[in-house]
């Protein structure tokens, strides 16, 4: 997206003194607190001009085209059959239609109509038709299974074998993931997220006392019976918002061990309040746990008890902890609504991580419809023949 095309009807001494100001005001609109996101839109961008120029189009926002929306779709089918995709292969209907999304919401972006709507508003009907030809074309997805509690004790083995700080680090950030139902940018650092937890956004308590993490000695930070997380900038939260958790009584899987042994760290290393809380000092240089690293060590734990719990490598990924949790919490018969306050989902979107396989879900199920299924409906009312002299039958005994 250009600003010199914002610009341009401008007198130049307004061009010159808001040039810097538009641009910096697009790129915030364009990502949206999201620079992974704002690069993805970017390289769509890229790709529709290419593809424009490919056919002598020369301007890419159309202006002497009426309906746009025809070469859009012809730029969707060449996204999804591997022609423009970056990888060269094809790619799912939902993979294109993010695509067509990012191109659409370009145009929006220079001031122009979104080129996927109709007169009313609403999305074109070859659009909607089109996507839903494609899906029930597509292969089922893949959907990554959450991981068992075993997998992530014999990561924490695997940790503790080692003697390797950074896998030490990885493993009470996996706990963290884990029990708090963390996303990945949350707990680790991804490159382009700025949604981390900071050392300043943890609290321990001993009973009812708030503990000082920079004046509290080791012992006393690793008797803390309870820990909190202030949700400062996550994603599906209320900012300020704080939540909590108990020691689950194990002394190394539990929020309160795996928090206050990476707050240790962080302290003896003089870490300041705004060090993320995936940090590790080793040799005077920092380091921080990433997602491929929590990755890699959940898949060698399964590597070695995963046949045992129906699962393998592929399967899982760092992004895993959070339905782990959540299948967790439901495989122990938590309310449900429980679930979602804890991970912040704000809808049933919930459901989308839960894996009905798991067989404490199942394994009474049967028994239960064998008993709920005795029961019986009340009659149908008989239609009244208001030309009858005989009055309704509304005996139901």
């Amino acid at each position: 997206m250009k600003p010199e095309r914002a610009l341009a009807n401008l007198p130049s001494s307004a061009r010159d003194v808001l040039g810097a100001d538009l641009r910096s005001v697009l790129r915030a609109s364009a990502t949206a607190g999201n620079p992974r996101r704002g690069i993805s839109r970017k390289n769509k961008w890229d790709l529709w001009v290419a593809f424009c120029s490919a056919f002598g189009v020369d301007d890419p926002c159309l202006p002497g085209v009426l309906d746009k929306l025809p070469l859009l779709m012809c730029f969707a089918l060449q996204y999804r059959d591997g022609r423009l995709a970056p990888q060269g292969a094809a790619v799912k209907s939902r993979t294109a239609e993010d695509a067509v999304r990012l191109v659409s919401q370009t145009f929006t972006q220079l001031g122009l109509p979104d080129p996927r709507f109709n007169c009313h508003g609403r999305m074109d009907v070859r659009l909607t038709n089109l996507w839903r030809d494609w899906t029930s074309h597509d292969d089922p997805p893949r959907r990554l299974k959450p991981v068992p509690i075993q997998v992530l004790h014999a990561a924490q083995r695997i940790a503790d074998t080692a003697g390797s700080l950074a896998l030490a680090t990885t493993a009470r950030m996996m706990w963290i993931g884990f029990f708090f139902l963390c996303r990945p940018g949350e707990y680790c650092e991804t490159g382009y997220s700025s949604h981390l937890f900071r050392l300043c956004d943890v609290q321990l308590y001993l009973g009812a006392a708030l503990l000082d993490l920079f004046t509290a000695s080791p012992a006393l930070l690793r008797s803390s019976s309870f820990t909190s997380m202030t949700f400062s900038d996550q994603k599906n939260s209320i900012r300020g918002e704080k939540v909590g958790l108990a020691h689950s009584g194990h002394p190394v899987a539990s929020p309160t061990a795996a928090i206050a042994n990476q707050v240790i760290h962080l302290v003896a290393n003089k870490a300041s309040p705004s060090t993320p809380l995936c940090a590790f000092c080793q040799s005077g240089t920092w380091f921080y746990v990433t997602p491929s690293m929590v990755t890699d060590l959940l898949r060698e734990a399964v590597a070695v008890v995963g046949p045992s719990c129906g699962i393998a490598p592929e399967d899982i990924s760092a992004r895993s902890l959070r339905a782990s949790g959540a299948m967790a919490l439901l495989c122990s018969n938590c309310d449900p609504v429980r679930i979602r306050l804890l991970g912040r989902w704000r809808s049933d979107e919930m459901l989308k991580y839960l894996h009905i396989q798991a067989p404490t879900l199942v394994q009474d199920l049967s028994q239960r419809m064998l008993h709920g299924g005795n029961y019986s409906f009340l009659p149908n009312t008989v239609p009244y023949d208001l030309h009858s002299t005989q009055p309704p039958n509304l005996y139901w005994g």
